[in-house]
């Protein structure tokens, strides 16, 4: 019996040293670093019996449309050093963001699980959004008060957030005219609504619709024409004062059939008093 003790805490032993407790450590990325293709990524752990380990790199982002964790990595790791390095992870199957997490977590042979270890405010850039697809389309006309929605269609996998621009004549923000604001982004649309009252409000009114990925953006520009009347009609005298004299002279054919008469009789008259 008291030969047996012996190799029975040697194999005690060794079982305790896989299985104490260990952590791991993400040394690289940093937080808040840009990640796209060929990141590498080392991954520190400690107390994992000098044996091989494996190492899972998790992700994940609030704003995306998939705003679970992912895998972006799973290795195994022929070491007996504390340190994995992982040389060229791909990050193109996350979509773009600016507020990633990352998660790294290791376990020794023994499948002991260690404790992870993340950084955060990393961002993934390898793309820009697609520019929105806009309604109302460019130069739709408005001819009645009321609100008015405005619409960008963007690609959700690509967009985390989205803000507009409205203004008569042009876009330029230091117009009273000019209204900007964040979109109510909601899947793959992007939407904004301003109110049209009466003639006050008429005239060429371009608008723009931006689509973020928190890092690039892109954007599209449409024209909307209000033209609303006045509430007691349109003023004729208005009229004639917009048109001018030939143009109603154009629109009135008997006047211009008794003109060409007149003036073909004094031809003729000419004519044969000579």
């Amino acid at each position: 019996m008291r030969k047996l003790i012996i190799p029975i805490v040697l194999v005690l032993s060794v079982l305790c040293i896989f299985s104490v407790s260990a952590t791991t450590i993400l040394v690289s990325p940093l937080a808040s670093s840009t990640l796209c293709l060929n990141a590498p990524i080392n991954i520190s752990t400690d107390a994992h019996g000098g044996a091989d380990f494996n190492c899972t790199l998790y992700a994940k982002s609030v704003s995306t449309a998939n705003s679970s964790w992912v895998i972006v990595q799973y290795q195994i790791v022929n070491t007996s050093s504390g340190n994995a390095t992982l040389p060229a992870v791909n990050f193109s199957v996350l979509e773009d963001s600016n507020d990633y997490v990352l998660n790294a977590t290791c376990q020794n042979i023994t499948g002991i699980l260690e404790t992870g270890d993340t950084n955060i405010g990393i961002t993934i850039d390898c793309t820009s959004p697609t520019a929105p697809t806009l309604s109302p389309t460019t130069n739709t006309l408005v001819t009645s008060s009321g609100s008015q929605t405005f619409t960008g269609t963007v690609t959700d996998s690509e967009t985390t957030s989205c803000s507009y621009v409205i203004g008569r004549g042009g876009l330029s923000t230091t117009s009273a005219d000019t209204t900007t604001g964040t979109g109510t982004y909601s899947g793959s649309s992007c939407t904004f609504t301003k109110t049209f009252t009466d003639q006050n409000d008429n005239g060429q009114w371009y608008w723009q619709i931006t689509a973020s990925d928190g890092t690039n953006s892109s954007s599209t520009t449409a024209l909307l024409q209000v033209q609303i009347a006045p509430s007691g009609g349109y003023d004729e005298s208005e009229d004639i004062t917009q048109t001018t004299i030939i143009e109603k002279l154009a629109e009135n054919k008997e006047l211009w059939i008794v003109l060409g008469i007149v003036v073909g009789i004094v031809v003729l008259y000419l004519i044969f008093r000579k």
